[in-house]
């Protein structure tokens, strides 16, 4: 199955921040049998650093890229990798399901004991605007150090960054046409079904899908002990 009408050259970014339904979102459309690129080829084909070092062009001609349709989680979160793509790539479209800062918080935090999620703290502190708690340590401990960062004890913080987030993209994708940049709520039961309208997709399975090991919220698919 190839992704809307059979334009092989369409992509479907999830553009939302990583614990707001990522695994839920590429298991949806896995579930529909397209091609889903998820967190585990990312790092597998390392696209995040890649593109924290602004080597849009070489994650983007990767085959492995350009095999898949949708893809979740990072490095397509990011402002400066969805701004290249939305004007790369004009067939591209990109989905955004906002989730409370609250529960996005208490997800984050309870994803790593309360530490800064990833392999790469250093990406973690430069995503989130923390560098100079990093590079602090760095100078003042004199040492480079890959420690991670404790998330607990900065919820305001990252509720602003949250909240960043969320403007940003509300104000890049303002005056862009309704074929290319769906929202909607990620506690919206029916979203799949709004976003198959409004993208003209060929989605069989609309109903709500949630993947989580411990607390399925909602789930109609067999076998999902996957983490959200």
């Amino acid at each position: 199955m190839t992704l809307f009408s059979g334009k092989k050259t369409t992509k479907l970014f999830y553009i939302s921040l990583q614990r707001c339904g990522t695994k839920s979102f590429s298991t949806c459309f896995k579930d529909n049998g397209y091609k889903a690129a998820t967190w585990k080829d990312s790092d597998a084909h390392d696209w995040t650093r890649k593109v924290f070092e602004g080597r849009y062009e070489e994650v983007i001609n990767s085959k492995p890229f350009k095999a898949a349709e949708v893809f979740d989680d990072s490095p397509w979160y990011m402002l400066p990798i969805i701004k290249y793509l939305y004007h790369k790539l004009p067939q591209s479209k990109f989905v955004y399901f906002h989730r409370p800062a609250q529960d996005w918080f208490r997800s984050m935090v309870s994803h790593s004991d309360g530490k800064t999620l990833g392999k790469a703290p250093k990406r973690h502190c430069e995503f989130y605007d923390r560098l100079e708690e990093y590079f602090h340590g760095m100078d003042h401990l004199n040492k480079v150090t890959e420690e991670k960062l404790n998330l607990s004890n900065h919820e305001a913080h990252y509720i602003k960054q949250h909240r960043k987030h969320q403007l940003e993209v509300r104000a890049f994708f303002e005056n862009a046409p309704s074929d290319r940049f769906f929202y909607s709520e990620l506690y919206d039961t029916d979203k799949y079904k709004k976003l198959s309208a409004a993208f003209n997709l060929d989605l069989a399975h609309q109903d709500d899908v949630h993947v989580h090991k411990s607390k399925p919220k909602v789930n109609n698919r067999a076998n999902s002990n996957h983490e959200l």
